[in-house]
């Protein structure tokens, strides 16, 4: 008797077909019927071609950088209207007041301003103090005025904007007194104007000291 007679004779027959039509997917069962591949090996790039091809990447990166536009700054319109202080300009808005002891050989120069009485005071102490009888030369005169047919042996300049307007320099009074100075080769002191002398008295003592250089240079032959 056959395995299928038995099968049938027991009622089994149609479930032992069904079962052995059923695949076995068991772990074991997939791995044998799956077919075993190796694995991919990395494929090696030839040294040659990287570096040609890192070649390539940096030729195109800069090309599109020298083609692309550069941004520059526009120039500025605007103009720099600060001005460095100048002689000249000094010169042309300061005027003068200038006095001149009987033989010529002695000027003072005040700043052109209406003085008060005060400084008129002061400025007639000044004279008598060096011993000089002075006029009034010229009410109002420009620097390059000042020596018109003058040749004085000595040339005194109260304040730091006169010294500053007849000297064409921009240097403070203190750098300039004490020392003897040049106008179109005639010497010149520098010192302290009337106002200064009043509100400051105890700088008259300087002011006494700059005008005995003068009255050295007044002495010279």
């Amino acid at each position: 008797m056959t395995r299928e007679e038995i099968l049938k004779e027991l009622e089994l027959w149609p479930l032992w077909k069904l079962k052995a039509m059923v695949p076995d997917m068991s772990a074991e069962a997939v791995e044998q019927r799956e077919p075993k591949t190796k694995p991919e090996a990395d494929v090696a790039v030839p040294m040659d071609e990287a570096v040609a091809a890192e070649a390539t990447v940096e030729e195109t990166v800069t090309k599109v950088a020298q083609d692309m536009p550069v941004y520059r700054e526009p120039e500025s319109t605007l103009v720099d209207t600060a001005v460095e202080p100048q002689a000249d300009q000094a010169v042309k808005h300061v005027s003068l007041q200038v006095f001149a002891s009987d033989d010529g050989q002695c000027l003072l120069v005040h700043h052109g301003e209406t003085p008060t009485q005060d400084q008129i005071v002061i400025r007639n102490n000044i004279a008598r103090a060096m011993r000089l009888n002075i006029k009034l030369l010229a009410d109002v005169v420009a620097p390059d005025q000042l020596l018109e047919n003058h040749h004085p042996k000595a040339i005194v300049l109260f304040g730091e904007k006169v010294a500053q307007a007849v000297l064409a320099i921009v240097e403070p009074l203190e750098e300039l007194r004490g020392i003897e100075l040049d106008f179109n080769e005639h010497a010149c002191v520098a010192t302290y104007d009337m106002q200064h002398l009043i509100e400051h008295v105890e700088d008259k003592r300087k002011a006494w000291q700059d005008l005995c250089m003068a009255l050295e240079l007044l002495a010279i032959e």
